[in-house]
């Protein structure tokens, strides 16, 4: 998905998260210990990761703490991206707090983590030192769930010096408290109910403005390859900005994505590539890391509550370059701007030198047709 500003182009993995931490939370569930309850509005959550085995690889996710209050009405969680922490809370019908920082963990080494929380101001701490930056995010409004802890290391990490308390040392803060109260939950999954405007080869579409719209998008999923164009169901447009936290659009399963007004035709593609991706469980993304995977330099942390529709940071954790499944939507969202805009596609070549083997790999995955790839490889052999 295209981001509004400069640096991010989506957020569509913002649900893919949610998504998988909906999967993640029942598995967990079934084999959390009952007898650490979490307390919502108020509480902390102690302990310490000493590391085994130091192969933090860039682009994984493994979860180190996750749960829910003993209310089912917040959910916490603490995860390793690569070489990252990312540290949030659910809380209200649809704010979350997160930040997230580098590690640098190192094998042998132990390192306490605190996450705390105190009415609408949640804080992370590693070794009792304070990671400044938290933002508060207006998030999709989510289900509430059974009571359950869980930590896990896998075998990487040793877990030990649990502390689980109803109480915190952190102050609420009055900007916290005024951004919960006075945010606009989404709703999304409000969005596309009732009948279709129209079925277009299969897919439905929903809420587009007027005939120009709906014919551009028809446009889009005509250049398709078969096999993308058949897995998706339904394409949602939405008016409202907020509804879709300031971004252009937002996958949130393997066969419906939304697109916000002033859409782009690379917003399009982008978010086709992720339900593509979702589809087949991701192995798209998983065999884009293999081969082409890299980590983007990162922007400063924005500091203090925000709204989405500010620029925020690396807030979004894998959601932003720093994810393979991001950086191969990114690269299908370019080379189809690419194609329709009749740019010269020698451009994808002299900003990324991997740009032809990232040519064959969409094709080899069914992300373009033959026809597309012959076009465009043309253009990148000839200079133009």
């Amino acid at each position: 998905m295209k981001n509004v500003f400069d640096r991010f182009k989506s957020l569509s993995a913002g649900i893919l998260i949610f998504l998988v931490v909906v999967s993640v939370q029942n598995v967990l569930a079934q084999n959390s210990d009952l007898s650490r309850q979490l307390n919502a509005g108020q509480g902390t959550v102690e302990f310490t990761v000493k590391v085994l085995n130091p192969d933090f690889a860039d682009g994984e996710n493994l979860v180190l703490f996750q749960g829910s209050s003993v209310d089912g009405k917040e959910f916490y969680e603490i995860q390793m991206i690569g070489d990252d922490l990312l540290a949030l809370r659910d809380f209200t019908p649809c704010v979350r707090s997160v930040v997230r920082a580098p590690h640098d963990f190192k094998a042998g080494e132990r390192y306490k983590l605190i996450l705390s929380w105190n009415g609408a101001t949640t804080r992370f701490f590693i070794n009792d030192s304070e990671i400044t930056g938290t933002n508060l995010l207006v998030n999709d409004d989510e289900e509430r769930h059974v009571p359950f802890v869980k930590f896990n290391g896998a075998d990487r990490l040793g877990i030990s010096d649990i502390r689980i308390t109803a109480h915190t040392s952190i102050s609420p803060e009055a900007a916290d408290r005024d951004f919960a109260e006075h945010c606009q939950c989404p709703q999304l999954n409000r969005l596309g109910e009732g009948k279709a405007q129209e079925e277009y080869k299969g897919i439905a579409l929903f809420g587009f403005p007027d005939e120009a719209s709906r014919s551009a998008v028809k446009g889009f999923i005509d250049i398709l390859p078969a096999a993308m164009s058949g897995a998706l169901k339904r394409v949602i447009f939405v008016d409202d900005a907020q509804r879709l936290l300031g971004y252009q659009g937002l996958t949130v399963s393997s066969d419906t994505f939304y697109l916000r007004k002033g859409f782009e035709a690379d917003t399009f593609f982008h978010e086709s590539a992720h339900t593509f991706d979702i589809l087949h469980g991701e192995n798209d993304s998983q065999a884009w890391k293999e081969k082409f995977f890299k980590k983007e330099e990162r922007p400063a942390f924005a500091t203090g509550p925000v709204e989405m529709d500010q620029k925020n940071g690396s807030v979004l954790g894998m959601l932003d370059d720093t994810s393979p499944r991001e950086q191969l939507a990114q690269f299908t969202g370019l080379l189809y701007g690419t194609y329709l805009k009749n740019k010269p596609a020698v451009s994808i070549a002299a900003v990324d030198p991997l740009g032809k083997e990232k040519l064959d790999f969409l094709l080899e995955h069914g992300f373009i047709t033959q026809e597309i790839h012959d076009k465009v490889m043309s253009q990148i052999k000839g200079g133009r």
